[in-house]
């Protein structure tokens, strides 16, 4: 490694990429990795190597937003709640059939702006026009995953694994796509399947909405209620509804999806290891409508699912109370999320922890910061690369305790870092 190649990061106060305090610090980066941190006093800073010292600063891992729409950032305070949940859906449905390639652009490009500019360094988008992204300036944006939403409500789905395997051929650092199948209402259950299949046999994580809603629950458990209407009269197959929770709903069609291919070599794990890592790993968005038998099923399947919770837009709903503490209890892993601007006044992910540790005051406040960084990069299967991520930022110093003084931070970074790149200084 050249000196010159090496860029080191001072400040008072750094929180590692393990979430640990190391008072007057330093962080060591090479290219788009992260090479290790720890104090100054222990640093031999090499000839030619770039120092930045952030006085006053805390610097941080960059926050990951774990569920989002980007394509909808152009809705802010468009899209009343009023009327419920199946009416916003409807209102949101109609906005998407006036816009044009054009608002789309537009939308996507000013919520990666919001992004970057509180912080976020990584985003978890659901796209609805995967076709803009080769049309989009990526220069000195957040790292997105792309997953493109699977809709086929009334019909059978038309995509192919053929399509899906076009679009990774396309794949690069700006352009990581994955799949998501938008909820167990609005897919085909073999649509579902498919899309699970392909994900899992090419380790690709997905994403999908479940249990976000009052209507939800009613359409699934009682087979009645706004949304199982709506739905229906879309000429949906309803065969599907009754007697059980959105969930276990997800569930089954998870359990229909062929296993993995694996191939056999001498290094392949064993059954017993191969069954237990052989799926991909899932995003679930809000799960705000649980039943205890959840919850059961939960704990089983807490290696393979993560749940993303949008505190702004769970209130903008009025939804069920969320089940954070249970959820805890449980060991699912938790991560944050944003949801889109049809739902939310921003994309600030430090207010979306502020609004979790007013919902919940007992909560630990590195638990909460751990929410909006690592564990949305575990929610991605980015565990292992995690410590290594080139991304950090940098806020004011206050208070005795730091991961305090992030919850109240209501600013603007002074410093981000995205992939080893400094995008704001």
């Amino acid at each position: 490694m050249k000196s010159e190649n090496l860029i080191l990061l001072l400040a008072p106060v750094v929180i590692d990429r393990r979430l640990k305090v190391i008072p007057h610090g330093f962080v060591a980066i090479c290219g788009e990795r992260t090479l290790g941190t720890g104090a100054q006093s222990r640093l031999s800073i090499p000839k030619n190597a770039k120092v930045i010292p952030l006085k006053n600063r805390i610097l941080m891992p960059g926050l990951v937003n774990a569920h989002c729409h980007l394509d909808y950032t152009l809705m802010k305070g468009g899209v009343p709640a009023a009327g419920g949940f199946t009416e916003w859906v409807s209102r949101i449905v109609e906005k998407k059939r006036s816009w044009s390639d054009a608002d789309y652009k537009t939308s996507i490009q000013r919520g990666m702006l919001q992004c970057l500019e509180s912080g976020t360094t990584t985003i978890a988008n659901i796209t609805c026009v995967p076709h803009l992204i080769s049309s989009l300036n990526l220069k000195d944006t957040p790292g997105i995953w792309w997953f493109v939403e699977l809709l086929d409500l009334g019909r059978a789905g038309q995509s192919t694994a053929g399509e899906w395997k076009k679009n990774l051929a396309a794949r690069s650092a700006h352009r990581r796509l994955s799949l998501s199948p938008h909820a167990p209402y609005s897919v085909t259950p073999g649509l579902f399947q498919k899309a699970v299949t392909f994900c899992d046999n090419h380790r690709l994580p997905w994403t999908t909405h479940v249990a976000e809603s009052r209507d939800e629950w009613d359409m699934f458990h009682n087979a009645s209620g706004p949304l199982f209407d709506w739905v229906r009269n879309i000429g949906s197959d309803m065969s599907n509804c009754g007697n059980k929770t959105p969930f276990q709903c997800l569930l089954e069609s998870c359990r229909a999806a062929r296993p993995p291919r694996r191939p056999v070599t001498p290094n392949t794990p064993s059954p017993a290891h191969r069954k237990m890592h052989s799926r991909a790993p899932a995003i679930l968005a809000h799960m705000n409508c649980l039943s205890d038998q959840d919850l059961r099923s939960l704990k089983t399947h807490r290696g393979h699912f993560s749940i993303a919770h949008c505190p702004r837009s769970h209130a903008f709903f009025h939804h069920p109370p969320f089940r954070l503490n249970d959820l805890r209890a449980l060991g699912v892993n938790l991560c944050l999320g944003t949801d889109s601007l049809a739902s939310n006044r921003n994309m600030n992910m430090f207010s979306e922890m502020r609004k979790l540790a007013q919902k919940f005051p007992k909560i630990p406040a590195k638990s909460v910061v751990q929410m909006a960084t690592e564990n949305g990069a575990i929610a991605l299967g980015e565990r292992e690369n995690w410590p290594h991520w080139a991304d950090w930022i940098a806020i004011p110093h206050r208070g005795a305790d730091p991961f305090k003084s992030i919850i109240a931070f209501a600013d603007s970074p002074s410093f981000v870092m995205v992939a080893g790149r400094i995008v704001k200084k």
